[in-house]
């Protein structure tokens, strides 16, 4: 059996007089993974330089949307729900980092959004 994550590109908005490139990327932007548990990987990055955290949310399908953590520096902070879940890492000041899903199962699968 295979579950499905899809993974959407979240943007940031344009702050006026600003001329820098407020797009927040994802990686990959779809992802296909089998039911045996195997952790993976969301990579996410932009290029604001003033944001220095990322946050992590997680959209139902019922369309339900849910926060699921940040990372601030070099630190992760996911939500209590999510704690033995996820993994967040990377370095925020950097512009970015990475949502690992781990032994993902059925209930996993939904839409992840990265944003600044």
């Amino acid at each position: 059996m295979l579950l499905k994550l899809v993974i959407y590109i979240s943007l940031a908005s344009l702050v006026p007089g600003e001329k820098v490139d407020m797009t927040v990327h994802q990686k990959p932007y779809d992802l296909i993974i089998n039911d045996g548990g195997e952790s993976h990987e969301i990579k996410c990055f932009h290029k604001i330089p003033s944001y220095d955290r990322l946050l992590w949310y997680k959209q139902s399908k019922s369309k339900e949307l849910t926060f699921m953590g940040y990372l601030l520096g070099d630190t992760g902070y996911p939500e209590k729900d999510f704690k033995d879940k996820i993994k967040i890492e990377g370095d925020a000041n950097k512009f970015h980092g990475s949502l690992t899903l781990i032994s993902p199962t059925l209930e996993s699968s939904a839409v992840y959004f990265c944003a600044a």
